[in-house]
């Protein structure tokens, strides 16, 4: 086994676990919000306007297209056991 292979055996897949440790961020959020569950200090809202003929079909396709591949978008923060952990839910999302 190469150096640069024994350095890289320990990194996991995504897919590979059902649930991850919260980053030192997360976990700070996740703190945050709990003090204060009404808060709405973590939420960012935007909004996009489209001109013109839209293929509401095509952007739904392209939408979970980008679901599929980003992990972040299929996370949620569960508990198990008092602890918070991020769990990456399956590209079925409906």
């Amino acid at each position: 086994m190469s150096m640069e292979s024994s350095r890289l055996s320990y990194l996991v897949g995504a897919s590979s676990l059902d649930v991850y440790p919260l980053t030192g961020a997360q976990n700070n959020v996740w703190y945050h919000q709990q003090l204060d569950l009404e808060s709405s200090v973590y939420h960012i809202g935007s909004a996009i306007t489209f001109s013109g003929h839209l293929e509401i079909q095509h952007l739904e396709a392209a939408w979970k297209k980008v679901i599929a591949h980003v992990d972040t978008l299929r996370s949620s923060i569960i508990l198990q056991d008092g602890t918070p952990f991020q769990k990456i839910h399956a590209e079925e999302l409906q």
